[in-house]
């Protein structure tokens, strides 16, 4: 999932809307935990296609990850990798 919109956006949407700035906090984590769910299946999806089956301890290495930069970062190397111990999570 791609959002078209940054967090900051949504604010002001929101507010113009008069929406309620807790529902709006709760909208911005749904969104958030949506495109941090969609790196990491892009990240397994990639490594599968290309190394075949993944350890259980990677599986679970990438599901711990929360910062979607490095998520986005180990995806771009993983298209780039020679085996998955270059691919430094």
């Amino acid at each position: 999932m791609n959002s078209n919109y940054e967090p900051c956006c949504l604010r002001v949407i929101a507010q113009m809307l008069g929406a309620d700035r807790r529902l709006m906090t709760i909208a911005e984590s749904l969104i958030f935990e949506g495109e941090l769910r969609a790196t990491r299946d892009d990240l397994r999806d990639v490594l599968e296609e290309r190394f075949g089956e993944l350890s259980e301890a990677l599986k679970q290495q990438i599901e711990a990850m929360t910062d979607r930069e490095r998520l986005r970062a180990a995806l771009k190397r993983s298209l780039k990798i020679g085996s998955l111990d270059e691919l430094q999570l």
